[in-house]
């Protein structure tokens, strides 16, 4: 959606700007990282600048706690669980995986 005219005009580059702005005061322990600007983005076509900062810092601080931290331990503890499942529930496809040479952390 980068080229979603929102994001193609001034105004809209510059509510993701003032999003993502405001939740790197907002948590200074976790700053910007990568991938927030798609998830901001998603919530400014969805909403006024004002609730998508507010679910934007709702999401990152209660759902995804962790994830855009500098060690992503949130992110990699639930890769660890989603390769047990994948692995337990659809061994055909992690041995699919596996043999092709594919990591599944690296497509999810």
């Amino acid at each position: 959606f980068p080229n979603h005219p929102i994001f193609i005009s001034k105004e809209g580059r510059e509510a993701l700007a003032r999003i993502l702005k405001a939740f790197s005061l907002k948590n200074p322990h976790i700053g910007y990282t990568q991938a927030m600007n798609f998830i901001a983005g998603f919530l400014l076509l969805l909403m006024e600048e004002e609730l998508a900062f507010k679910v934007l810092t709702l999401l990152i601080e209660h759902f995804v706690p962790g994830y855009y931290v500098s060690n992503m331990a949130g992110l990699h503890a639930d890769q660890i669980v989603l390769n047990y499942l994948v692995g337990e529930k659809l061994p055909g496809m992690t041995e699919h995986l596996s043999k092709i040479g594919i990591d599944l952390h690296v497509i999810t």
